[in-house]
């Protein structure tokens, strides 16, 4: 179970809270959905818990993350990874390897679960999805639809336990947007917590909504 105590946030000791006082339980096996007007704290509440927030941007954060009795902010970067992970809105925000393959084995090599299985699986995704890509291709050359089905490529063969995706369907065509939701689909099946933004109403069977006013 994951689960949030008394968390708040703020940019700053002068500013507002961004959020206030969340207290959630999530089992596994649960996609939830985070609603709310733009700018309303969606987004900062991802990357809060992803830790990419206090590490790039500080701010004053405060209230406990656990996930199956661990605290999820004592954790190291690799342990980190290998519990949660983000894919942001923008791919250009994420993508920082020249070849694609690079990224696509970034995190595995990272961790170092990079294995024939896993090769087979990121070869089975970019054919799921009818990206054209081979080991000679650049991320420079994708086009920006592209670079996001990347990102998520390279999210479903790490596979955490806690997926945070920030407006995932936010410039996907139908079909690549309904083959997304039968992979969130059945990760949920797998007992993945996905936790995701998303404006463009995407049909999909939520278990949990979080509202951001």
């Amino acid at each position: 179970m994951l689960q949030i105590q008394n968390y708040s946030y703020k940019y700053h000791a002068d500013s507002d809270y961004v959020f206030r006082d969340l207290n959630l339980e999530i089992n596994p096996g649960s996609i939830v959905k985070l609603k709310g007007a733009n700018g309303a704290g969606k987004s900062t509440f991802i990357y809060s818990l992803s830790g990419f927030i206090c590490q790039y941007l500080g701010g004053d954060l405060e209230g406990k993350v656990f996930y199956k009795g661990f605290d999820l902010h004592q954790m190291s970067v690799l342990e980190r990874i290998e519990t949660m992970n983000i894919v942001f809105q923008d791919p250009e925000c994420q993508i920082s390897f020249t070849g694609a393959f690079e990224e696509l084995n970034c995190q595995l090599l990272y961790t170092q679960r990079k294995t024939e299985q896993k090769d087979k699986q990121i070869l089975d995704y970019l054919q799921l999805f009818g990206l054209p890509i081979n080991e000679s291709s650049k991320t420079s050359e994708l086009s920006w639809g592209q670079k996001k089905m990347i990102c998520f490529i390279s999210l479903f063969v790490n596979d955490p336990d806690i997926w945070l995706l920030d407006e995932p369907f936010s410039g996907l065509s139908l079909h690549h947007s309904e083959i997304f939701a039968e992979v969130l689909k059945k990760k949920r099946q797998e007992g993945r917590i996905i936790m995701l933004s998303d404006h463009t109403n995407f049909p999909l069977d939520y278990q949990y909504t979080i509202d951001f006013e």
